[in-house]
């Protein structure tokens, strides 16, 4: 479960982050942000001939790496959790909703939802 999209932010859009880089980078702006007058190496799309692939290879081996080096962080602590039983929240819990078991209120107080033996009315 991943209900706050953390996974689609954080992940998918810094993939996409280090990929936009190796394919848009400008000879001017790579200057411009790692200071070197002449560089040699910027963008596949407006690299010479040749040195475009350059940053595009290490964005994906970068990729690779901060994703093995978190799956190798990361799947103790959940496993963890998980055998402890702190991973998830009691299935009660989930089916009211962790704003109205934790908060005291629905976080969504227009949304009105029916759930098996209501009935709604206007």
């Amino acid at each position: 479960d991943d209900v706050v999209d953390a996974s689609a932010v954080h992940f998918a859009c810094g993939m996409w982050g280090l990929i936009a880089t190796a394919l848009f980078a400008t000879k001017e702006n790579y200057a411009s942000a790692y200071g070197i007058d002449n560089p040699t190496y910027y963008g596949a799309f407006y690299a010479q001939p040749g040195y475009g692939h350059q940053m595009l290879v290490n964005a994906v081996i970068g990729i690779a790496a901060i994703t093995a080096w978190v799956t190798v962080l990361m799947t103790p602590f959940f496993l963890a959790l998980k055998f402890t039983g702190f991973l998830r929240s009691p299935p009660e819990e989930e089916e009211v909703g962790m704003d109205v078991s934790k908060h005291g209120g629905s976080a969504y107080p227009d949304y009105v939802t029916a759930t098996k033996g209501t009935t709604l009315s206007a």
